[in-house]
C-alpha cells in the first residue's frame, strides 16, 4: 500500500467511504537482517505476487496519530532493489496488531558502541576546519579501511562537487553514488531512523525514501532538523551524534523539551548553529541554558517563535557563551522593552552582527534604551518588524519618527546595512527619520505601513539610494508618484524590489522600467497592482537582463498584456513568472506557456 493510497484512505475516512483492503499475511520480520518477530501485516502491491512469509524492513515503523486515526509507515525494498515507502492505516480489527508491531520494534534499541579514539580525532579535525577538503579525505580513508562504505560516499561527493552541473562526468559519479546509497544507505542512517527521524516522505501522496538527504556537499551530515514527534531529545542525543558525528548545525522543534535540557548536552560543544524552538522556557530554565559549559562554539542562536518574556531575556543576556554569537533571533519572544534593554546592555553582545527583535512589542522607549548602550558596535542587520499579533492580543504599539531618531543615535547607526520595520505603524515622517539616521543601508524592509508617496520620496532622496540592494515595501502604498520619486533617486544596485499592492498603474511601471537598476534587478514583485498591457510592454522593452523572478499575480494584464511580456529578448534569465490565470485568459496563458515554459506558474 503506497502513500498515495494512504492519502486516499484518509480522505475516504473523513467522507465515510469504505475502500477495498489488500489483505494481510503473517510475516517473520527482520530489520536489516536482524529478527524482530512475527506480525500480521498488509500484503503490499510492490511485493508482487510473492507468497513469501519473511519480510526485511529498512527502518523501524513510524507512527502518526491524526485525531485518533492511526497511521504506520516504514521502508522496504521494492522488486527492483530500490526503496518503497509502505504505509498502513489499520482497521479497528487490525489496530492491536499494528500497535504490537510498533511496540515490539521499538522495545529495545541496540547498545551503542564506543566511538574509536581515531575516529574522534578525525572528526575533531573536520570540525576544526569544516571548509578544508583534507580532513574529509582522511576520515573517508579511515572508514574505507574499516569496510565502511560511507568512506566511498564521501570521496564520490567531494569529486562530484568539483564538476560542473550537467556534465557527463558528474552524472556518472552521481549514478555510482546513488547505487551505493541504495545498497547501504539505510544502514548508515539507522541510528537516526531508530529515534524517529524519517529521511523520506510520509502521508502526502508521494512515495520516497532518501537515506542521504541529510548529507551535505562534503559527504557527511553537517546539518539536521529534529521535529517534535521524534522524541529524540533529550533521551537519544547520543544516538543523534553517533549517526552524525560531524554535526555543526541543529534545529530542534519539540515543545516537550525545555531549554534547560539543551544546556545539558555535552555534544553541543561542537555546534556552531542552534535553532531551539522548544516549549518550556522559564527564567530558571533559561539560566541553566545560559550558564551551560557546552555552548561555547555557538555562533548563531535562533529562538524565533518561542515566547519566554523579559525575565528570561535577562538570564539570556548573562549567558557565558553570548560573546561568541554573531547572530541572535528572538522573534516573538515577548521580551518587551525590558528584555530588549537587557540584551542591548550586555557586554556579551559585542560580536553580534545580526539581531532580530521582531514581534516583541518594543516601543519608542525601547529603541531609546537600545541606543544608549555601546556594545552593539558590530551590528550590521537589525529586525524590528512588529508582525501581526495573535488573535485576542492587543495590537503592537506603533513606532514614531521620534523613536527612530533616538535609535539613530546608536553606535551601530552609521554602519548598519540591513533594517526591517514592517508593520510598525511608521508614517512618512518615520521613513524620513530612517533615511537620515541610517546612511549606509543596503537592505530595507518597510512593508505594511501607511507612508505613501511621501515615504517613498524619502527613500528616493536617501544617501544610500544608489547602493541600496533590496527594498521590500508591500502595501506601502507608494502609488505612481511614489514610484517616480524612487526612480528619481537613480537606484543602480537593486537586486530585489518588492512593491506588491502599491496602487501602481501603467505610469508607475513605465517609470520603473527606466531606472538604472533594470540592469541589476533579479527579483521584481509587483503583484496586486493595477497596470495592464502598457505596463507589461514597458517591462518587456526594458529587457531586465538579470531578472530571475517576476511576480505579477493579481495584475489585470489581460491577454494582450500577457502577450506583450513575450517579446523577443525580454527577461533572458527568468526562471519564475507568476500570474493569475483568470486575469490573463486562455490566450494569454497559452502565449506565456509557449514563451516561458516551466518558468510559468498560473494561480
Amino acid at each position: 500500500m503506497g502513500l498515495f493510497r494512504t492519502l486516499i484512505e484518509f480522505v475516504a475516512d473523513l467522507a465515510g467511504v469504505k475502500l477495498p483492503k489488500s489483505g494481510s499475511r503473517t510475516y517473520k520480520v527482520t530489520l536489516l537482517g536482524e529478527p524482530l518477530g512475527s506480525f500480521k501485516l498488509p500484503v503490499a502491491e510492490h511485493r508482487g505476487q510473492s507468497t513469501a512469509t519473511t519480510l526485511d524492513i529498512l527502518t523501524r515503523p513510524f507512527q502518526w496519530d491524526f485525531g485518533g486515526m492511526l497511521y504506520f509507515y516504514w521502508e522496504e525494498r521494492n522488486l527492483a532493489g530500490g526503496f518503497k515507502s509502505v504505509t498502513w492505516h489499520p482497521t479497528p480489527a487490525e489496530e492491536a496488531e499494528a500497535r504490537r508491531f510498533y511496540k515490539v520494534s521499538h522495545a529495545s534499541l541496540p547498545v551503542l558502541p564506543a566511538q574509536p579514539a581515531e575516529e574522534a580525532r578525525l572528526v575533531r579535525a573536520i570540525l576544526a576546519d569544516p571548509e578544508a577538503e583534507r580532513p574529509y579525505l582522511d576520515y573517508a580513508a579511515w572508514l574505507t579501511a574499516r569496510g565502511d562504505s560511507r568512506g566511498e560516499y564521501i570521496r564520490l561527493t567531494l569529486d562530484i562537487e568539483k564538476l560542473p552541473g550537467g556534465s557527463r562526468g558528474r552524472e556518472k559519479l552521481t549514478e555510482k553514488r546513488q547505487a551505493l546509497v541504495e545498497k547501504d544507505g539505510p544502514r548508515w542512517v539507522l541510528p537516526l531512523t531508530d529515534v524517529g527521524l524519517y529521511t523520506g516522505v510520509a502521508l502526502v501522496g508521494v512515495d520516497g525514501f532518501w537515506p542521504d538527504t541529510w548529507h551535505g556537499k562534503k559527504g557527511v551530515i553537517e546539518e539536521l532538523e529534529v521535529p517534535s514527534f521524534t522524541g529524540a531529545f533529550p533521551r537519544h542525543f547520543d544516538r543523534l551524534f553517533q549517526a552524525a558525528p560531524c554535526l555543526r548545525k541543529l534545529s530542534i522543534g519539540d515543545h516537550d523539551v525545555g531549554i534547560d535540557d539543551l544546556g545539558r548536552v555535552p555534544q553541543f560543544a561542537q555546534l556552531e548553529s542552534l535553532r531551539a524552538n522548544v516549549g518550556q522556557v522559564t527564567p530558571a530554565q533559561m539560566r541553566v541554558f545560559a550558564q551551560s559549559p557546552h555552548l561555547g562554539g555557538l555562533r548563531h542562536l535562533d529562538m524565533g517563535g518561542v515566547s519566554f518574556g523579559p525575565d528570561a531575556a535577562v538570564s539570556l543576556a548573562e549567558a557565558v557563551w553570548l560573546p561568541g554569537l554573531k547572530s541572535l533571533n528572538l522573534y516573538y519572544g515577548h521580551i518587551l522593552d525590558a528584555g530588549a534593554t537587557a540584551i542591548a546592555s550586555s557586554p556579551g553582545v559585542a560580536n553580534l552582527e545580526e539581531l532580530n527583535l521582531s514581534s516583541n512589542m518594543i516601543t519608542d522607549a525601547g529603541l531609546t534604551a537600545i541606543a544608549s548602550f555601546p556594545h552593539l558596535a558590530k551590528l550590521k542587520v537589525l529586525s524590528l518588524n512588529a508582525g501581526t499579533p495573535p488573535f485576542g492580543e492587543e495590537p503592537y504599539p506603533p513606532l514614531t519618527a521620534a523613536g527612530i531618531q533616538a535609535l539613530g543615535g546608536a553606535v551601530f547607526a552609521p554602519t548598519l546595512k540591513g533594517l526591517a520595520l514592517d508593520r510598525t505603524g511608521l508614517t512618512a515622517d518615520g521613513v524620513w527619520a530612517v533615511t537620515t539616521a541610517f546612511p549606509a543601508l543596503t537592505e530595507l524592509s518597510l512593508g505594511f505601513i501607511a507612508a505613501g508617496a511621501e515615504g517613498m520620496r524619502a527613500i528616493g532622496a536617501a544617501a544610500f539610494i544608489r547602493t541600496l540592494q533590496s527594498l521590500m515595501a508591500s502595501e506601502f502604498p507608494a502609488g505612481d508618484a511614489g514610484v517616480e520619486a524612487l526612480v528619481a533617486g537613480r537606484p543602480a544596485a537593486l537586486h530585489t524590489l518588492c512593491l506588491p499592492d502599491n496602487r501602481i498603474s501603467d505610469r508607475g511601471v513605465l517609470a520603473l522600467s527606466l531606472m538604472p537598476a533594470v540592469a541589476t534587478l533579479k527579483i521584481l514583485m509587483l503583484s496586486s497592482n493595477s497596470f495592464g498591457q502598457e505596463g507589461a510592454a514597458a517591462l518587456a522593452e526594458a529587457k531586465f537582463p538579470a531578472l530571475v523572478e517576476l511576480d505579477l499575480c493579481g495584475v489585470p494584464l489581460g491577454p494582450q498584456g500577457a502577450k506583450a511580456l513575450c517579446a523577443a529578448g525580454a527577461f533572458p534569465k527568468l526562471t519564475k513568472l507568476s500570474v493569475t490565470e483568470e486575469l490573463v485568459g486562455p490566450g494569454g496563458k497559452a502565449a506565456l506557456t509557449k514563451r516561458f515554459g516551466n518558468a510559468l506558474t498560473c494561480y
